[in-house]
């Protein structure tokens, strides 16, 4: 049977973690010597919950690496992150390119959590305005009372009332009900400019104090939003588009300014929305700039031996300072095919092929933001 990817894959992709090395060598040795131990910690931990291909150390958000000041409680300097994520918002609504784009149903998206968490995934990234998805996660967690807890992220909706604010702590309560939690573990703008807004960080950071949040960060699209961002007092994370296509993160720096100080980043639409593993007869026509491009990738991958969703892996893994990856999946079967995807072997000249080919995909397909609709 072929890959179920081959048609159309909306998923984004798996890498394994890096530490800030760069950024702990200047933190007090006692501080140093901390965040070994967790380190160490969560490497056995990860180690005897999750099968081998998952073995792998965890990073670790560290909010006292931030040279932005943010004085925020010792309890919640620490948030242990596990190397892949999963992506959840074909689980709640209608979604790029593959089956998820009419919804999946109540069953699947309860087989595909199972899944996830049998094959060591331990994190899940989701949204309030990823419809159903929370409300899912939710009845998930209350049914299986998955141990340990897996990691969860959500993202609070674009801000646009009077009093943001109040609205960010509106929203997380809302999350955290569905979620059926009392706590998430990080808690995202899910547009990166409203952290800007007055007050809007400040709440954050009484979440943070209350228990409410373990460490905030921003979900962003392009370097330039992100760059603006780095100066925020507790900034713990980001989470990007980044894929062959789209490398301009690394290119421009930030990937490298934001492993200095400490900034995780969580790397998303590693597939650019299933469109880099789309066979020829299964693409939308409003994408036939790309085609070029897409068949010297299907080339490299039969050349080689070495699939489309490897080679795209392997060209993230490649980056500076990815702390995560989210993946986001169509049905049981895609993810069982990301994760074998993950441990084929992809060595650094057959990544650079794959990355010229991404380099040379028309700009305006590199960015879902401006496909035709």
């Amino acid at each position: 049977m072929p890959p179920t990817w081959g048609r159309c894959y909306s998923g984004a992709g798996l890498s394994q973690s890096r530490s800030r090395d760069g950024a702990a060598a200047q933190r007090p040795a006692s501080h140093r010597a901390a965040a070994a131990q967790r380190l160490a910690e969560c490497a056995v931990s990860a180690a005897r919950a999750s099968p081998p291909c998952f073995r792998r150390r965890d990073a670790v958000i560290q909010i006292e690496q931030n040279a932005n000041g943010g004085k925020l409680p010792d309890r919640k300097l620490h948030v242990a992150v596990p190397p892949i994520m999963l992506g959840t918002a074909q689980l709640g609504m209608p979604y790029g390119l593959g089956a998820a784009r009419r919804g999946l149903d109540e069953a699947t998206a309860q087989n595909i959590l199972d899944k996830a968490w049998r094959n060591g995934i331990r994190g899940i990234d989701t949204a309030r305005a990823y419809g159903a998805a929370e409300a899912r996660i939710g009845r998930w967690l209350k049914e299986r009372a998955p141990a340990p807890m897996p990691l969860i992220v959500s993202k609070f909706p674009r801000l646009d009332g009077v009093e943001p604010a109040r609205a960010v702590e509106d929203a997380l309560a809302l999350s955290l009900r569905a979620l059926g939690v009392g706590r998430i573990d990080l808690y995202l703008a899910h547009y990166g400019a409203d952290l800007l807004h007055p007050g809007v960080a400040d709440s954050l950071r009484r979440c943070m104090a209350a228990g409410k949040i373990g460490v905030f960060g921003a979900s962003v699209y392009d370097p330039e939003e992100a760059e603006r961002l780095l100066e925020i007092p507790g900034l713990a994370a980001l989470q990007m588009p980044l894929n062959i296509a789209n490398t301009a993160a690394a290119d421009s720096g930030l990937l490298a300014e934001a492993s200095r100080r400490g900034i995780a980043i969580f790397a998303r639409s590693i597939f650019l929305q299933g469109l880099l593993l789309c066979d020829a007869q299964a693409r939308d026509a409003r994408f036939s700039a790309a085609t070029p491009a897409l068949d010297r990738l299907e080339a490299l991958a039969r050349d080689t031996g070495i699939s489309r969703a490897a080679l795209a892996l392997a060209a993230v893994r490649a980056l500076p300072g990815i702390a995560s990856i989210v993946i986001g999946v169509d049905s049981v079967a895609q993810l069982a095919e990301t994760i074998a995807a993950s441990n084929q072997r992809v060595d650094r000249a057959t990544i650079d092929a794959a990355l010229a080919i991404g380099r040379s995909l028309p700009t305006e397909l590199a960015d879902p933001r401006r496909w035709s609709r």
